[in-house]
């Protein structure tokens, strides 16, 4: 589940270092503000992106491209800082909220005094990682409840032994 959320497994946004990449965060108005402030717009003004992008390529400095780009850059940033806060903070509450759905099973059964039941851990489908885990659990080698890590989707099955 961790990978699945935005911007955990990705390193933090890098800022624009080629014109190509500045080009992507600059808006079209802006792109063409640019061309006619340094008096290389052509008439009629060019109405698609790409026509725009190829003229400011070949004649605009990296360092221009890149201030003028500085701004949205900086606002991807920090959307993508806050995304990733908040995939940081559901990944906390799912994994408190399956360990004690996994405690509050066991626990119930103790107290009930059941003593003939095992517990099987189920992993979501398709998951290397999380079917490696429930493997060592139904074999005995580890104990710990799921979830076994930050975001695993485990969770126990109680049966009753015969």
């Amino acid at each position: 589940m961790w990978y699945h959320l935005q911007g955990l497994a990705e390193p933090d946004l890098p800022p624009p270092t080629t014109a190509a990449e500045a080009m992507s965060y600059l808006l079209v108005t802006t792109m063409t503000t640019i061309a006619r402030e340094r008096g290389i717009l052509p008439k009629p003004a060019p109405r698609k992106r790409v026509e725009l992008e190829v003229l400011l390529l070949a004649q605009v400095p990296t360092s221009a491209l890149a201030e003028a780009a500085r701004e949205r850059y900086q606002t991807a940033a920090a959307v993508y800082r806050e995304q990733r806060e908040n995939s940081k903070c559901e990944l906390l509450v799912h994994t408190l909220a399956m360990t004690a759905y996994a405690l509050r099973s066991v626990q119930s059964l103790e107290r009930l005094g059941c003593h003939g039941y095992q517990l099987t851990v189920l992993a979501a489908a398709g998951d290397a990682i999380e079917d490696r885990f429930a493997a060592k659990f139904n074999a005995g080698e580890i104990t710990q409840l799921p979830p076994f890590f930050p975001g695993d989707r485990s969770c126990i099955q109680v049966t009753r032994r015969r």
